[in-house]
């Protein structure tokens, strides 16, 4: 009878050992994010706020300066090679007996430097009396002598009067030193008294006496008694 073989088995193989798995970096703290952005914002509110307040204390004298450049002799605008035009032109002066009177137009421009003779765009002008009532005149165009203190006004020329008077015509020539106008063209005119028409007038002691020259037509309202200004 045959012996069995014996089979010698050895210890079981080892198996390979897996490979590592790869390390994730750590999460980054959310922390560190946030601090930097207060950092930032503790350096940018307060250069921003600077920014705010300087600009609220600046700002306001800045446009105070503009303003004030306006309401002088106002904006110099350059109309041709020749001269210049001023914006908004302002003179002031006193009549013979210390009277205040002022001349305005939208522009004006030197006609002679050397006698200060101004052309004018649209003047006004106003004259204040001892009694407080007021003569004011415009015009389409005119032109000012300021060391003579006359106006010559043209086109469209109305004369009102604080009394309720009234007048228009085409030229006029006004003395503001004197408180003396004149006109020999058509006027027409109205008042408490009535309504006028002539072709011609002289006003003297800032309209305290009127003369209507030339060919004159007076119709006077009902109940007017001619004791009445």
């Amino acid at each position: 009878m045959a012996q069995p073989k014996l089979r010698v088995v050895g210890p079981p193989a080892k198996r390979p050992a897996a490979a590592p798995a790869p390390e994730r970096p750590p999460p980054k703290k959310a922390g560190g994010r946030y601090t930097r952005f207060v950092q930032l914002m503790k350096l940018v509110l307060p250069s921003i706020a600077v920014i705010v307040a300087a600009t609220v204390v600046i700002l306001p004298q800045i446009q105070d300066r503009v303003e004030g450049f306006r309401l002088g002799l106002a904006s110099i605008n350059v109309t041709d090679t020749s001269g210049q035009k001023l914006i908004n032109a302002r003179y002031t002066g006193m009549d013979a007996k210390n009277q205040p009177f002022t001349v305005t137009a939208d522009t004006a421009a030197p006609l002679d430097p050397q006698s200060n003779t101004i052309a004018l765009d649209k003047p006004k002008a106003d004259v204040t009396l001892e009694n407080g009532t007021w003569i004011a005149l415009s015009a389409l165009g005119g032109i000012y002598s300021r060391p003579d203190q006359i106006l010559e006004l043209s086109g469209d020329v109305n004369l009102f009067h604080d009394a309720g008077y009234e007048f228009h015509t085409s030229i006029a020539l006004v003395d503001l030193g004197k408180g003396a106008a004149y006109g020999d063209q058509a006027v027409a005119g109205q008042g408490p008294f009535g309504t006028v028409k002539s072709t011609g007038f002289q006003i003297f002691d800032k309209g305290a006496r009127i003369i209507f020259t030339g060919k004159s037509t007076l119709v006077l309202f009902p109940g007017f008694d001619g004791q009445k200004k």
